[in-house]
C-alpha cells in the first residue's frame, strides 16, 4: 500500500532546524543496534529502548516526524520504553496518499508485531495535533482486535477532525513552515511576507522564492528538500481533512490542551467517554518547552502508571 519513511534526506523524519548546522545531519538519527537486532517495523523509531513497563508509542503530527517526542522520551521516568511512529514516504507523483484509516491499520499492525515479543506488557498511545487523531484511530482498532491491551490514550492539543476542503496552497505552505520552524517566531515573521506576496501558489516555486530571498541561517534548507518534505506534510493534512472519527474508544484517556492555543472545548468525549481534560502552559507549539514539557511528562507517567495521579 505504501512504504514507511527511512532516515534519509528523501524520506526521513523532518528535522527541527538548528542555526548554522546541517539539518540533514542533526535531524537524521542513526538506527540503533537494538533496532537492528529486534528488527522493528520501519514505521517505528526507538526513542528510549530501556525499561520493562508500558510500551509508549508516540504518533507523528502532520510533519510526519516523531522529532518532537525526543525530549519527552528523555523527560519520562526511568523504565518507560518509548517509540516514535513516523509517516510513510510517498515516492512518485502517481502514488495514492494514505488515508487516516490506512495509517491506523498499518501502525496498529506494527504495534501488535512489537508486542508479540513482549509478555504481559500493555500499550500506551500518545499523539500531538494530527498525531492525536491517528492515535485515537489506532486505539479503536486495537480495542476491536483485542489481542493488545491499551492502558492509556493521551491526546496533546487535538481538535476533532471534520471533513472539509483543503485551505489555499499558500496557507498550507505557511502551516508547513510553522511546523518546520516550531517556536522560532522571529523567522516565521520574516518568512510569511515572502510567501504571501508571491505571484503564484505552486509549492516548489514558493520554496525557490524563499531560498533566494535571504540567508535564514540553515545550511541546507534548499527548495528541493523543502518540496520533498512538503509532499508528505500535504498528504497527511489532506488525509485529516478527508476524515472524521466514527468509532468510540472506551478505555482510559487524557487530553492535554495548550492554554494559549485557542482550542475551544472539543467533541472528543463523544468518541472517548472516559476522557479527562487538563491544560498545560504554552500554545500549540511552545507547550513542548520547559514547564509545558514537564507537565506533559508527568501526565504521561501518571497515565502509564509510573506514578500516582496528582
Amino acid at each position: 500500500m505504501f512504504e514507511p519513511c527511512t532516515p534519509t534526506r528523501q524520506s526521513g523524519p523532518l528535522p527541527q532546524p538548528q542555526r548554522k548546522h546541517s539539518t540533514r545531519q542533526t535531524g537524521q538519527r542513526p538506527v540503533s543496534s537494538e533496532q537492528q537486532q529486534t528488527r522493528l517495523p520501519a514505521s517505528l523509531v526507538p526513542l528510549n529502548t530501556e525499561g520493562e513497563g508500558v510500551h509508549l508509542f508516540c504518533v507523528h503530527p502532520s510533519s510526519g516526524s516523531p522529532f518532537h517526542y525526543y525530549e519527552l522520551a528523555k523527560s519520562l521516568q526511568a523504565g518507560q520504553r518509548t517509540y516514535g511512529v513516523q509517516a510513510p514516504s510517498l515516492p512518485g507523483s502517481g502514488r495514492a496518499a494514505p488515508s487516516i484509516r490506512d495509517l491506523a491499520a498499518v501502525y496498529s499492525d506494527d504495534v501488535r508485531e512489537v508486542m508479540q515479543t513482549v509478555e504481559g506488557s500493555d500499550v500506551a498511545l500518545l499523539g500531538w495535533s494530527l498525531g492525536g487523531i491517528i492515535a485515537h484511530a489506532i486505539a479503536c482498532r486495537l480495542q476491536h482486535v483485542g489481542d493488545v491491551s491499551v492502558k492509556a490514550l493521551v491526546l496533546v492539543d487535538v481538535s476533532v477532525p471534520r471533513i472539509a476542503s483543503l485551505p489555499p496552497e499558500k496557507q498550507l505552505v505557511l502551516r508547513f513552515l510553522q511546523e518546520l520552524f516550531g517556536n522560532q517566531s522571529a523567522i516565521l515573521e520574516q518568512v510569511a511576507p515572502v510567501i504571501e506576496t508571491a505571484p503564484d501558489d505552486d509549492a516548489h516555486d514558493l520554496f525557490v522564492r524563499l531560498e533566494r530571498s535571504g540567508d535564514w541561517g540553515f545550511d541546507d534548507l534548499d527548495a528541493g528538500f523543502l518540496t520533498e518534505r512538503y509532499t508528505i506534510f500535504r498528504a497527511l493534512v489532506a488525509a485529516s481533512y478527508a476524515y472524521t472519527p466514527t468509532e468510540t474508544y472506551y478505555g482510559p484517556a487524557m487530553h492535554l490542551t495548550a492554554r494559549d492555543s485557542g482550542l475551544s472545548p472539543t467533541e472528543w468525549p463523544t468518541f472517548i467517554p472516559a476522557l479527562r481534560e487538563r491544560s498545560v502552559p504554552g500554545d500549540h507549539h511552545t507547550l513542548w518547552l520547559a514547564d509545558g514539557l514537564a507537565m506533559i511528562a508527568t501526565a504521561v507517567d501518571s497515565s502509564c502508571g509510573a506514578n500516582s495521579e496528582k
